[in-house]
């Protein structure tokens, strides 16, 4: 003998002539959490596409967007999207508040501004005082999409 499992069916509750309050939510429009997670969704695909394992820390508010893993370790990407390229002390802000790492595992900063593409501004000055190197160009290596208008 077969027993049948009882499951359960919710019913759709008639809603004719039922009045419901307008939602709160923003719609449509451009955000600033949908314009960084749109950017970081780009940066993702691209490190996807060189056939890289890449995940997107979807919401977190952590110190850390995306992570690469790598052997032996990996990068932890913190992606910002800018309209205009940073300032210098913006940039080091950003860089200041990346935590430390552990060995093997490398943290960067992702700077995607308008009309530029992507950059990667994780190359700290040869003194080690942790400001970046603005006054050079970055490598070709360090960009991603856009123009290398530098």
């Amino acid at each position: 003998m077969s027993e049948q499992i009882a499951v359960y069916r919710p019913r759709r509750l008639p809603l004719a002539g039922v009045v419901t309050a307008p939602s709160t939510k923003p719609r449509g429009g451009s955000s600033q959490y949908r314009r960084g997670s749109r950017a970081e969704r780009e940066l993702l695909r691209e490190f996807q596409a060189t056939g890289l394992l890449a995940v997107r820390s979807a919401s977190s508010h952590g110190p850390f967007d995306l992570w690469v893993a790598l052997p032996g370790g990996g990068r932890l990407l913190q992606c910002k999207c800018c309209t205009g390229e940073p300032s210098e002390a913006a940039v080091a802000r950003w860089l200041a508040a990346l935590p430390a790492v552990p060995a093997g595992w490398s943290s960067e900063l992702w700077v995607k501004a308008a009309g530029h593409g992507w950059r990667n501004y994780s190359g700290y000055d040869d003194a080690g005082t942790g400001a970046p190197r603005q006054s050079q160009s970055a490598p070709r290596s360090q960009f991603v999409g856009g123009t290398d208008a530098n």
